[in-house]
Parts: structure tokens; C-alpha cells; sequence
């Protein structure tokens, strides 16, 4: 895939540990991934010997940057959290605490 470098691409991996089925999985996040829209998706059983139980679901995300208009004299930094803020809050982090690399 190629993404333009006004693009903030990240990926939001999920695991449903208290569903029975994957139809129960996949209404749980239906709403979710309906917000963010990602451009592609995994969705899979967790491996029965695994640490993981139930479902996992692992989404490449696409969010555009803001403009440096529109943080001011922000840096890359504020450009990126910018992106990722309302996907943090809408997950229930707290951005203060992303690292950006």
C-alpha cells in the first residue's frame, strides 16, 4: 500500500476474551471499526494454546495529519497526536502517554 506523508498509519490490535463465537466477536466491534475504517483488517480465533483467548482483530488505520496551520508552531510531534487523539480517547488512552517514533 502506499500512503501519502501526510498520512498518520497505525495499527489498533484488539482481543475479545469473553465472546463464544466469531459472529459475536464481529458485532462487538462492528461499530468501531465502522468509525475508524481502516484499509485493511485481520480478524481471527485466539490460538486455543496460546496467552490469548478469544478473538483478535488487528486494523491498519489511516488518518490524515493536521496541517501545521492547524497546531501552529507545533512540531511533527503535535502533528501526529493530533491524528491519533480522538482514536486514543475513543479507545479510552490517555495520548500524554504515546510515544511517537
Amino acid at each position: 500500500m502506499r500512503f501519502s506523508p501526510d498520512d498518520a498509519v497505525f495499527r489498533v490490535q484488539l482481543n475479545l476474551q469473553q465472546v463464544s463465537c466469531a459472529a459475536e466477536a464481529l458485532r462487538s466491534w462492528l461499530p468501531l471499526v465502522s468509525q475508524l475504517r481502516p484499509v485493511a483488517m485481520e480478524f481471527e480465533a485466539a490460538h486455543p494454546d496460546g496467552l490469548r483467548r478469544g478473538f483478535l482483530a488487528d486494523l491498519l488505520v489511516v488518518s490524515a495529519l493536521a496541517s501545521d496551520a492547524a497546531v501552529g508552531d507545533g512540531t511533527a510531534r503535535d502533528r501526529l497526536l493530533s491524528a491519533v487523539t480522538p482514536l486514543a480517547e475513543r479507545l479510552g488512552l490517555d495520548p500524554a502517554g504515546f510515544e511517537v517514533d
